[in-house]
């Protein structure tokens, strides 16, 4: 299943496109995966697992892995949220179903 990528970190951030190349981003995933993510490739750090990329300071992971505990790190280019960052989660009421109870 495809879920995409995301930047996390402890408090929620909002950081330019470009200044991330000049940031050290942790992450657990697979890097012959995320080589082609970034148009150019920030200085990685990888990590055996989730909970240690995301002690370390800023993480990319999987939208798949995100829990109640990360923050989002916002990539913003021109004052716009980049797209392929955005979540493929869909948001409901608290009382509505979930979405595995409708079959979706």
């Amino acid at each position: 299943k495809e879920y995409g990528w995301t930047l996390v970190s402890s408090e929620r951030d909002f950081v330019e496109y470009s200044d991330i190349e000049n940031l050290e981003i942790h992450t657990y995933l697979d890097q012959e995966e995320i080589q082609n993510f970034f148009s150019y490739e920030p200085s990685f750090v990888f990590h055996e697992d989730i909970d240690s990329a995301f002690s370390s300071g800023i993480a990319l992971i999987s939208w798949g892995d995100f829990r109640d505990d990360f923050e989002l790190v916002i990539p913003m280019q021109d004052d716009t949220r980049l797209e392929k960052f955005r979540t493929p989660i869909l948001y409901m009421r608290d009382d509505a179903r979930p979405l595995e109870n409708l079959g979706i």
